[in-house]
């Protein structure tokens, strides 16, 4: 008999369909919610359109809201089985991806940061791809416009953009011409942008209402309760086990792994910064670093040698997780 940590870690097919399941029960309450926070003035233009085009429709958005989050899992599970970064056979990130987006149901609608957080897995794609590759500029230039486009929805994301450039100088050395090739796919869609901004004579007005005026705005207020508040402090300790568990593994094993983990401590710290720079500590926020995070805890918990340990602390997650639904929700 297999306990859920082990079904996970084993890649077998029941562990997709747990993930359906678990994905569905954490959204279900979010269809009792409105469709779209609205707030046009701070949006960024790809959201924007998503609101014009979607806000006539109740429940489509928190619907596309889920399908984004089980589709963000899988990707997950891809980027860890193709690039071998732990276990080929081991869905633990994409169920510690899905765990952490299960939290907020403020979020469960097809908000920003989740938007943003798909386009970061496309651009790590590229990215990642690098690695030993004789010739690399298309991956990096879609790499860099993956991260561009992202920004458009999220305009936080332009911040991982230094991360995209730790990440090639990690996994490969340094190149003026890829580098520069980077820099133009990011710059590509903001001059497409700003050159429409400009004809339609909204320049002005657009940079300083989105990029300058209500940038700190971006992020919606995190109310603290009590049941968020034992959210935050236990994964805090998991997280610092966790950290010492994903700095050794950046030093052991396949050199490809160490890199590939080495870009994912560094894009912590940039969703660190992004949360720490922002007006309100926001559930937005939050799900900023639950890419990085799914990674490091699916890694804690491969390394824990005792297996009833294991399944304890798995089982106290989603614990912590549900009583805080509760209380959000209530």
């Amino acid at each position: 008999h297999l306990g859920m940590l082990q079904l996970f870690k084993s890649g077998r097919a029941e562990s997709y369909i747990l993930l359906l399941i678990i994905g569905v029960l954490a959204w279900i309450p979010a269809f009792n919610q409105s469709s779209f926070i609205e707030v046009p003035a701070k949006l960024m233009p790809g959201y924007s359109l998503l609101v014009y085009l979607l806000l006539p429709f109740k429940y489509i958005s928190v619907l596309l809201g889920l399908i984004a989050a089980i589709g963000g899992a899988f990707v997950v599970n891809g980027l860890n089985e193709t690039f071998e970064m732990r276990s080929k056979a081991n869905q633990l990130p994409a169920l510690m991806y899905l765990l952490f987006l299960a939290v907020f149901p403020d979020d469960h609608r097809l908000n920003p940061a989740l938007l943003g957080n798909l386009f970061l897995m496309g651009s790590w794609w590229f990215i990642f791809a690098t690695y030993r590759a004789d010739k690399c500029m298309n991956e990096i230039f879609f790499g860099a416009l993956f991260l561009s486009i992202g920004s458009l929805f999220y305009l936080p994301l332009i911040f991982q953009f230094p991360g995209l450039l730790i990440s090639l100088s990690v996994l490969r050395s340094f190149n003026w011409k890829e580098w520069s090739v980077g820099l133009i796919g990011f710059l590509l869609p903001f001059v497409y942008l700003f050159s429409f901004y400009y004809l339609t004579d909204q320049l002005q007005e657009k940079v300083h209402t989105i990029f300058i005026d209500r940038f700190f705005d971006w992020f919606w207020e995190f109310k603290f309760t009590h049941s968020s508040v034992l959210f935050i402090v236990f994964t805090s300790i998991l997280f610092i086990f966790s950290l010492f568990i994903h700095l050794g593994l950046m030093n052991t094993g396949k050199v490809k792994a160490q890199k590939y983990l080495t870009t994912v401590f560094f894009s912590l710290i940039l969703s660190c910064l992004i949360a720490a720079f922002t007006q309100y500590w926001s559930s937005s926020a939050t799900m900023m670093l639950s890419l990085p995070l799914s990674f490091m805890f699916a890694n804690f918990f491969n390394q824990l040698a005792s297996r009833f340990v294991g399944e304890l602390l798995l089982w106290l997650t989603c614990a912590v997780i549900v009583i805080v639904k509760l209380q959000l929700i209530g």
